[in-house]
Formats: C-alpha cells, structure tokens, sequence
C-alpha cells in the first residue's frame, strides 16, 4: 500500500511532510476529464482529433508560445512541447466520452492553456458534450488536502474519503 511506504519514508527521513513536498518536482495536473461522446462516433472523433492536431504541429502553430514536439498516437494521442507539457485525448473504452488529461511543468496557466486548446478542437468537432468535471474544482481540491497535510501533518495513511471529510470540514 502506497499510503503505508509514505508512513515509513517520513518516520526514514525525519522531516515534515512539508519539507518532503517541497523537494518534490512541481507539475500542473489536470484532473483526468471526460466529455461525453456517442460510442459510435468516438472513435472516429479522436481519429478527426489525430488529424487536425498532426496539421497543426507540421504548419508549426503555437500554443502559448510552444510548438508541439512529438506526436504519439497509439490508443489516441499524446502530443507534448519542448518545455514538458504535453496533453492526451482517447476514447473511453468503457464509457460514452473521451478521456482528456493536461500537464504542465511549468504553471497552472500553461496547463489551462493547454486544455482550451483541446477544448477547441474537440468543440469544432460538433460531436462532443459537456465533461464530467471542471478543471477548477479538482484543482481546489488538491490544495485544500495538501493544505490539511501540510498545516496538520496528517499521516498519509489516513489519506483516504475519510481524510477528504476532514478537509472539507475544516475547510468549509
């Protein structure tokens, strides 16, 4: 269990939480969104998704100021720029929808970027609708629990629903 090896990295390490956090690599997440799309057709959206993401990295537009890097399509598409970012659109292979996932190295609003980028793509296609989750909340939501574990230092093994009910009450 992951939250058991958090436990013993802190009592190994003895810092706090926080000063393990800080060490940390900062990326910018997205949480992972899925708009809806017919099972019939979203197969052949992301294939038309492929497409128009291939045409925009051989005419070099850029995206915030980077152009895309690499391009892999299996099971989809990853395309990722110099800087690290990249951004992923699939089928569902269990659901009506998409599956969009953003990241970013390098801040929040390269990541936001990013996912309106896709978002374009995805609205001129006509056949997408509205996604499961806005990227706002979940990022709300990842600073309110690591606000808990910082400010309480909160064993991770408790970094479960019932952790989440403490955030929210805390913090509500």
């Amino acid at each position: 269990n992951s939250a058991i090896q958090v436990c013993h990295l802190l009592d190994s390490q003895n810092k706090m939480i926080s000063e393990i956090i800080n060490d940390l690599p900062k990326t910018f997440q997205s949480p992972t969104m899925a708009p809806y799309c017919k099972d019939e057709v979203k197969y052949k959206v992301v294939d038309d998704v492929i497409k128009e993401i291939e045409k925009i990295k051989n005419q070099k537009v850029k995206i915030d100021n980077q152009e895309i890097k690499e391009i892999l399509t299996v099971n989809g598409i990853r395309f990722s720029f110099e800087d690290g970012s990249w951004g992923l659109i699939r089928a569902s292979s269990n659901k009506p929808s998409l599956v969009v996932v953003i990241e970013s190295p390098i801040s929040n609003e390269r990541k936001i970027k990013i996912f309106r980028f896709i978002d374009e793509i995805l609205k001129k296609t006509g056949k997408v609708g509205k996604y499961d989750q806005q990227i706002w909340l979940i990022i709300f939501t990842s600073m309110v629990i690591i606000d808990v574990i910082i400010s309480f230092r909160i064993c991770i093994k408790f970094f479960n629903n019932w952790a989440w009910l403490v955030a929210v009450k805390l913090f509500n």
